[in-house]
Order: structure tokens, then sequence, then C-alpha cells
């Protein structure tokens, strides 16, 4: 006796193969193709501060933590910089212990140092008096993010506020007028309009607050992002996994006298 095939044997025969898409994104541009057009000529990006150090003369703070740290390229600081009454990323002040390095004889393009605020925030809540900020001004590029990394290592910026400039405007608009960098990270990290591009020529990034109290507002690197959902013209993918696995076993051996 033959039965008619059920239903669901049906569907299923019927049913187009279940596929897998692989989502690829592909950052095209950060902090390091930035340009600035001056007088016919592209220079880096021009990177300003209105909470500049007091002097910028070789040995000083400010001469290792300009603003133009903030824009080189470089995500994370290189070394544990060992700067008299710094405070680490727990509100300690660091201590010769071995963990922190001497700062280099001078400032070099191979060392990241990141930037620093002139002036601490207040001991008592880590706010400001007047809130620093670093400005970034460049030719015309494509944006849809907005990373900003503290100090990994160093007191941390807690809260800032983010603004943009777009191409043929004046003034600055505000993405996010009071972000948090959660407690555990030193990243923070937008899409600036549901990740459709912006052409932008300015990103200016305020410190808002401190998570130490007392503490200088640092930014290692504030990076625009231009990022391209390039799924759609992917043709084939491999992957492959490597997979290991290991008995290993400690030799504990007891002295007895």
């Amino acid at each position: 006796m033959i039965t008619a095939p059920s239903t669901q044997f049906t569907d299923a025969i019927n049913s187009s193969v279940s596929t897998n898409r692989t989502r690829v994104m592909i950052d095209w541009l950060d902090s390091r193709h930035l340009e600035k057009t001056v007088g016919g000529e592209i220079q880096t990006v021009s990177v300003t501060t209105n909470d500049a150090h007091a002097s910028a003369t070789k040995g000083s703070i400010g001469a290792y933590f300009g603003p133009s740290q903030a824009a080189n390229g470089w995500d994370r600081q290189s070394a544990l910089w060992g700067v008299a009454g710094a405070l680490d990323v727990n509100g300690q002040v660091i201590r010769a212990d071995g963990n922190w390095s001497a700062m280099p004889n001078e400032e070099d393009s191979k060392y990241e140092f990141g930037w620093w605020s002139g002036t601490a925030s207040s001991s008592v809540d880590g706010t400001f008096t007047t809130d620093p900020y670093v400005e970034l001004d460049f030719d015309s590029a494509r944006v849809t993010h907005i990373k900003v990394n503290t100090s990994e290592y160093s007191g941390q910026v807690s809260s800032i506020k983010v603004e943009y400039k777009k191409y043929g405007e004046s003034s600055w608009t505000v993405h996010a007028a009071s972000a948090s960098i959660p407690v555990g990270s030193y990243s923070y990290e937008s899409a600036i309009d549901n990740e459709n591009y912006l052409n932008l020529i300015g990103v200016k990034i305020t410190a808002l607050a401190t998570r130490n109290k007392g503490d200088y507002a640092r930014f290692n690197e504030v990076s625009p992002i231009y990022r391209e959902d390039m799924s759609s013209y992917i043709i084939n993918v491999n992957t492959s996994k490597v997979h290991s696995l290991h008995d290993s076993s400690l030799l504990i051996l007891h002295l007895w006298r």
C-alpha cells in the first residue's frame, strides 16, 4: 500500500536550501588617513584644544601629551608612562614598582602618549570648570562612525560630548550631548547617521568628567571612521578553524625536612 507523502515531507522537499550569509565590514578611513590642505599643500589633520599646557618645551608634559597625539593613528598607548603625580586607572598615584616606564628623551613618532588636558578636574566630582576638548579639522571625508579612546592604563575620561561638522556648514552638530565610557572599557564608538555616511570636515570631542576625581582628561585617539558593508559583493568565502586539544599537568614537589 502506497500512501501520499505527508504535508511536512512535501514542504521540506520544496523548501529552499538554507544558507548562511557572511557579513563583511570594511573600514576605509580612520585617523591615519585624514588630511588637511593648507595653502595648496596637503598636510596631516589639524588638531587643536582649548586647554593647552602652559609649556611645550622639551621635557615638559606639553611636549609629550599635546593635541596632535589625539589623531596620530595610534589607538593605544605604547607603554605605561611614569609621570610624577599622575593617577593610574584605579585612581592610585603611580609608583616606582617596575610597571611604569620612564619617558623617552624627547617626543618621537614611534611612541604613543595620548593627549592630556592642561588642567585637572574637580577633586570633588571629577567635572571641569571649563570643559576641555580636542578638535579635528580636516578635508572633507566620508564618515559613518566616530571612535574615541581614553587612556588604557592611566586615569580615564568617564563622560564625553561628541560633535561633528558637515561639509559646507559652519556650525557643529551634537551627536551625543553626554556619552559614557563604561568602567572596564577605554573606548567609545557610535554610528553618526544610522551607519550611513556623512561628508564631514571636523570632529570635536569634549571631556565632561574624569573617572578619578582631580585628574586630567586623556584622549589617546579620536578617529572618524568610514565603514562599509561589503557583504553583497562577496562571491566566495572560505573559513578554516584550528582547534587543538592538549593535556598538561604540573608537577608539585613537596620537600620535607
